[in-house]
């Protein structure tokens, strides 16, 4: 019901008698004189006792005689006479601009009051003859009146527009003032439709001023981060001020002035700043960043100056690192300064910039620009590895501690353009862990292989879980062939593929019939088990654990095979002279000597220093070395060193050719693929598409490229075009 009810009243609409008459001109005169009697009395504020129903129906009586026109001229000329009159000379007559907006506040609430009560006396001039004269409905005739006669009259207006620029200057410098009152004047203004004329264009050019002459200051006087503070606030105060005291279109305009006048203006003035940006990374000013970075953001060039200034900061940095000469001889310290730097970096980015993604771009691509440089690198990122995981025993890591290490060298693995050569050494590194039992978790280990996988592909990891399968397998051999045999000692062996593990050059020996025997017996077996297969000792690579009892205590000396093999002839004699170990031994002349000088160098350092195993005189026969039958030790379990073999450094040439070689081969079996699926390419796009197809490994040079490419040309896999553009496929 009240549904319909709404309906129908929506949808009322007050229409004329179809036959109206005619009044009489003295009729028409009192109809008058009883409104503009009220209109006296509505602006004397002595309408208590008027009726309502008596004043609306004489003017309803004026419209229905036709008089519409003349109620209408008549009503605005009373209006406009006392607005003009009395409300006008009412605000002229303020002795100071501080009483102005209180006179203009209240003569404005009293006008609306009266507007309202003289258009509900004439509702039905404004909804019948206004209407169909297309006039301006009384309220707006009335507001428009109140505008042209007070608000932009001319002794009037300066001083309004110069006291509210004067409220807004005392405001900014932190002094009070009425906003309510200011609040109330701009409304004014908004409703007259002169807010932008009469005040906003002239706050526009102060506040353009106002902010102008204070960022000059306050460059002179104030740190970066002090500045960025002030602007902080001197935005949020603007936001206030808007809210309080302005018209919500302003905000945007205000807002844009300070981020023109105290931010885009300055960026280049502020970033070199004895405090600026670079004062900030330097010192990790989290906070101070996280502010730059809310300023700036608000620019259109402040982020992209920002990320320019962070990726200049970090290339100088890391090139600091990877050209220190201390740094590059210890390649522990050279990976953890490249973690640590990256970290650092990462908590930047994460805190203060927000985690934003193109700053981690900007971030990656200023640590690909530096970490190549240094030919070493990837040697270096290996070596870590080595180190981390090897320490994972002795300082007893969690397996997640080393797993969340690994997770940020992988980090850095990321960068290197030479992944391949990465793997070489990784490998090496590798072969040696699990061959001296020196892995801190074959889970992490397998994990960090897993994750090579996803950075580089199968084909990458292939043989080092080769490697892996070996051990396994190695381990089930050994137990089952100990089962079989009656051993008063411990025996593993160590089965590698030659096809999965490093070129390792084979020095063997000739072993004590004891062990001789049961390497025999298990090389039977083994060919039994795996009929066509070849077994070769590598001697050099193992290790073992001698007991003796030495100076009336029984010691256990680590040692590695060959060591071993020297000791245990020390069972059948006191003595032996280096030829004599020579010749009996079969150990290469080289690792002999330096096998000897592990035996009889002693422990001077560590936990545990003990004295030499061996010890050693000149004779007429030469050398001679005896047992040192006063051996003493801290520990019963004396780990024997190896001096180790005067060799290349890593990056020998030898080394280099063979990544090379390999190299040629990958680019030019990635040639083959492509041109076997597409059978024809164009130059540009197949050197586009083989630099794609090995860049998980390399990145390769362009010659290197057009050289394969020309390679392949000659033994006919490949054949040019007619034109000379394109390379067709030759099955």
């Amino acid at each position: 019901y009240m549904g319909e009810y709404s309906k129908l009243k929506s949808a009322m609409r007050i229409q004329p008698f179809q036959n109206p008459t005619t009044a009489t001109p003295e009729e028409v005169g009192r109809y008058w004189d009883v409104i503009r009697n009220a209109i006296e009395q509505i602006y004397n504020k002595n309408h208590g006792d008027l009726s309502y129903e008596e004043l609306y129906r004489n003017a309803y009586n004026m419209v229905l005689h036709k008089q519409g026109e003349h109620l209408y001229d008549q009503l605005q000329k009373a209006v406009q006479a006392h607005t003009r009159d009395v409300i006008a000379v009412r605000v002229m007559k303020t002795n100071d601009d501080d009483s102005l907006l209180t006179v203009l506040r209240a003569e404005w609430n009293d006008h609306n009051t009266s507007s309202s009560m003289i258009t509900d006396i004439a509702m039905y001039l404004d909804r019948t003859f206004v209407i169909r004269m297309r006039k301006i409905p009384l309220r707006e005739l009335f507001l428009k009146i109140f505008r042209s006669e007070v608000v932009e009259c001319s002794k009037i207006e300066p001083r309004l527009t110069s006291k509210l620029l004067s409220l807004v200057d005392t405001d900014r410098k932190g002094m009070l003032i009425d906003r309510e009152l200011f609040k109330a004047i701009t409304t004014m203004l908004c409703a007259c439709n002169v807010y932008d004329k009469l005040f906003e264009s002239h706050f526009e050019q102060a506040s353009t001023a106002f902010y102008t002459l204070e960022a000059q200051k306050l460059l002179r006087t104030c740190t970066c981060s002090e500045y960025l503070r002030v602007v902080n606030e001197r935005i949020e105060q603007e936001k206030i001020r808007v809210d309080c005291c302005l018209d919500p279109s302003t905000e945007p305009k205000i807002i844009k002035i300070l981020e023109q006048t105290l931010i885009q203006d300055h960026i280049g003035t502020l970033m070199d700043m004895e405090s600026g940006i670079v004062h900030m990374f330097e010192h990790n000013l989290l906070e101070d960043l996280k502010l730059t970075y809310k300023i700036l953001s608000r620019v259109p060039q402040g982020v992209a100056e920002l990320k320019a200034r962070m990726k200049i900061f970090v290339e100088a940095h890391g090139k600091a690192i990877v050209t220190d000469s201390e740094k590059k001889e210890d390649p522990i310290v050279f990976v953890q300064s490249l973690m640590d730097l990256k970290d650092r970096f990462d908590t930047v980015v994460h805190v203060a910039f927000v985690d934003e993604n193109t700053f981690r771009i900007v971030l990656n691509q200023a640590f690909e620009s530096f970490i190549n440089i240094e030919s070493r690198s990837a040697e270096y990122l290996s070596l870590f590895i080595d180190d981390l995981l090897r320490r994972g025993i002795k300082e007893r890591t969690t397996d997640a501690e080393v797993e969340s290490k690994l997770d940020k060298v992988m980090m850095l693995f990321r960068f290197l353009q030479d992944r391949d050569l990465f793997e070489h050494f990784y490998k090496s590194h590798l072969a040696k862990r699990l061959l001296h039992g020196r892995c801190a978790s074959d889970d992490v280990e397998r994990t960090l292989i897993g994750k090579l996988k996803v950075e580089c592909g199968n084909q990458f990891t292939s043989r080092l879980e080769g490697m892996f399968k070996d051990i396994q397998v190695s381990q089930e051999l050994s137990g089952v062939f100990r089962s079989r045999q009656r051993l008063n000692f411990d025996f593993n062996i160590n089965l590698i593929t030659s096809g999965f593990w490093p070129n390792i050059e084979n020095v063997s020996c000739t072993l004590p019939s004891e062990l001789n025997e049961v390497c025999q017996g298990f090389k039977k077996f083994f060919l039994e088990k795996y009929k066509g297969k070849c077994l070769t000792w590598h001697t050099n690579l193992g290790n073992g654990e001698v007991n003796t009892r030495l100076n009336g205590h029984s010691y256990d000396l680590l040692v590695n095979t060959h060591q071993m093999v020297v000791l245990l002839l020390f069972n059948t004699r006191q003595q032996w002279t280096e030829d004599e170990l020579l010749t009996r031994t079969s150990i290469p002349e080289a690792d002999l000597k330096r096998q000897l000088m592990s035996l009889c160098a002693g422990r001077q350092k560590g936990k545990a220093p003990a004295s030499p195993v061996l010890l050693k005189h000149k004779s007429e026969d030469g050398t001679v070395y005896t047992v040192n039958t006063q051996f003493v030790s801290r520990s019963t379990k004396v780990k024997i060193g190896s001096v180790p073999a005067a060799k290349e450094p890593e990056e020998s040439p030898e080394i280099k050719k063979k990544v090379e070689d390999d190299r040629k081969y990958q680019i030019e079996a990635a040639i083959v693929r492509i041109m076997k699926s597409r059978q024809l390419l164009d130059h540009n796009s197949l050197i586009a598409e083989v630099a794609k197809h090995v860049q998980s490994r390399f990145v390769p040079n362009t010659n290197l490229i057009k050289t394969r490419i020309e390679s392949l040309i000659e033994r006919e896999f490949l054949q040019r075009t007619e034109d000379r553009r394109a390379y067709r496929y030759l099955a």
